[in-house]
């Protein structure tokens, strides 16, 4: 009986633990231009830039001015940091950080305005992106 009880409110418990990932996934978007946005409903790319910078330094556990695999781990795979590390010591430096920012916002920006608006930061590469900046 208590093994049938459980299994009703794991059975239960899954699909709420999913919606709210999903939750969390779409807000993305809402929450950067909440927290980085000057009320136009877009993220340009010089709000991107200080929204790395707050990231890099608070990823920086060490505090020696580099990010390795450890400190991007769940951010970025290993393919992405030796794309981004152009010096190939295995860290990324906080301009090495923002150049691949740029690089994904670039790549989000569909339309080429310079801005990212909510459907932009929701694509893949807005996700991308996101991933660096939150």
């Amino acid at each position: 009986m208590l093994r049938i009880l459980l299994a009703l409110l794991l059975i239960a418990w899954v699909p709420a633990a999913a919606s709210a990932q999903g939750k969390s996934r779409a807000g993305g978007a809402d929450a950067m231009l909440q927290q980085w946005d000057d009320h136009d409903g877009t993220l340009d790319l010089a709000e991107a830039k200080k929204a790395a910078a707050a990231r890099f330094d608070a990823l920086d556990r060490d505090h020696d001015g580099t990010l390795d695999a450890t400190e991007l781990r769940r951010i970025l795979s290993a393919k992405d940091i030796r794309q981004a590390d152009p010096d190939k010591d295995g860290t990324l430096d906080k301009k090495e950080y923002e150049a691949l920012v740029e690089k994904r916002f670039k790549a989000a920006d569909k339309d080429n305005d310079g801005t990212l608006d909510k459907k932009e930061l929701n694509s893949s590469a807005g996700k991308a992106l996101l991933r660096l900046l939150q």
